[in-house]
């Protein structure tokens, strides 16, 4: 046996004979340095881990939240409830009227983003704000 250095690395050189009298000579890394990687990559893999159950766990609540928001907008609004083809014709107009209301609404709260990204450049820089 001896040793030699590889990539900064003590390698032990083996060779051994097996039982066919062939020789085999196979490098053995130091199993304290291939420990240590080892541990450093577990411990990296557990926290890309914990950080992806946290993640879906928050979404996992996002969800939820936006299920029971819906499920209370339709308790609001009877029309929602209702399909489509059941609907009588003032029923119509009243949910078109509502829609035409709504995206009133969505325009105007799009030029507000707009202007606050606008006067707040920098928030965007950071990846906050929206993003449109």
């Amino acid at each position: 046996m001896d040793k030699k250095n590889v990539g900064g690395q003590n390698v032990r050189r083996v060779k051994i004979r097996n039982a066919r009298k062939i020789g085999l000579i196979f490098f053995r890394r130091r199993s304290c340095v291939s420990n240590q990687a080892r541990e450093r990559n577990l411990d990296k893999l557990d926290n890309e881990l914990i950080a992806s159950k946290n993640a879906l766990e928050v979404e996992k609540k996002r969800a939820e939240e936006l299920r029971k928001a819906g499920e209370a907008e339709k308790n609001k609004n009877p029309l929602l409830r209702v399909p489509m083809k059941e609907l009588s014709l003032e029923q119509l107009v009243e949910l078109r009227e509502k829609m035409v209301r709504l995206r009133e609404k969505v325009r105007e709260r799009v030029v507000e983003l707009k202007e606050q990204e606008a006067a707040n450049p920098s928030s965007s820089d950071r990846g906050e704000g929206p993003s449109s």
